[in-house]
């Protein structure tokens, strides 16, 4: 990943600081934020993120990846800020919904959690991760149990 870091800012110092490039640094900086996670370097990958959606707000792969380091952070209201702004342009995007219900299923919100990784199963792709899967049945299972649904597994 040290790789990485150092190509993308080889990348960002070389690029113009104007318009017509915007959209090259952009994607430079968010794939060094990426290293930078991989790299556990969580503070300057949100320093990052922060600045590209600062440049850009609407920039949806700087949000979804800003969620999952809040929530690899332990912030799970910012997370969940992230992914509820998320979710108004992308409704049926599986990442999305796995991202809330992870959330709440974290802070014990069992029903919000539930509709989530519920809306998660609907939606997720065939070619989606078998083991991500496995884990959102068996907490949708665990869930239903809970509240004592009739059709818990």
């Amino acid at each position: 990943y040290e790789e990485v870091q150092k190509a993308s800012d080889k990348l960002i110092s070389r690029f113009p600081k104007d318009d017509e490039h915007a959209f090259f640094l952009e994607n430079a900086k968010i794939y060094k934020s990426i290293a930078l996670m991989e790299s556990d370097k969580l503070s300057a990958a949100l320093e990052l993120l922060d600045a590209v959606l600062d440049k850009n707000p609407g920039s949806v792969t700087a949000k979804r990846n800003r969620a999952l380091l809040h929530m690899r952070m332990g912030d799970l209201d910012d997370s969940r800020k992230d992914y509820t702004e998320l979710l108004r342009y992308m409704p049926l995007a599986h990442s999305i919904h796995y991202g809330l219900g992870e959330i709440a299923y974290r802070k014990k919100e069992n029903t919000l959690a539930l509709k989530h990784f519920e809306t998660y199963l609907k939606v997720v792709p065939e070619k989606a991760s078998a083991e991500e899967k496995k884990e959102v049945e068996a907490k949708v299972a665990e869930l239903k149990a809970k509240a004592g649904a009739p059709d818990a597994k």
